[in-house]
């Protein structure tokens, strides 16, 4: 059987009862709806460390989704300045030029969809930033 999803509030009202030994441990979980099994593997160790840290269960939200960009802001600035020197650069021109410039090895899709990102289009360039 999986294991069941608990709502926050209840996590913390769990943990609160435990954490100050309001009540015995077996009336917690008749009080709660939760087995004792269930109890050790949703409120280990970690959890109540960060419930005494912090005073919440739940792990912060990140506010990062995804993966790190491969160009920083200064990579990007760079490229950038490279196409709007020589807009008729192919995208594996412009992969070398990042490599040997910068030091930053990364694929010729990724400088296609920094660019994108950046608003510059193929049709923009008129054709220019294509791969030979």
């Amino acid at each position: 059987m999986p294991y069941r999803n608990i709502s926050d509030d209840l996590e913390h009202a769990t943990i609160r009862l435990y954490d100050r030994q309001i009540l015995p441990m077996t009336d917690i979980l008749d009080a709660v709806g939760l087995s004792h099994p269930t109890f050790f593997r949703v409120f280990n160790l970690t959890v109540l460390k960060q419930y005494r840290e912090t005073g919440h269960v739940s792990k912060p939200k990140s506010l990062r989704r995804g993966r790190v960009r491969a160009l920083n802001y200064s990579d990007v600035h760079h490229l950038l300045e490279l196409v709007k020197q020589r807009p008729d650069w192919f995208l594996d021109e412009l992969q070398h030029l990042l490599g040997t410039n910068r030091f930053v090895p990364v694929h010729y899709t990724t400088i296609d969809n920094t660019l994108e990102r950046a608003g510059i289009s193929q049709e923009t360039l008129s054709g220019g930033t294509r791969t030979q």
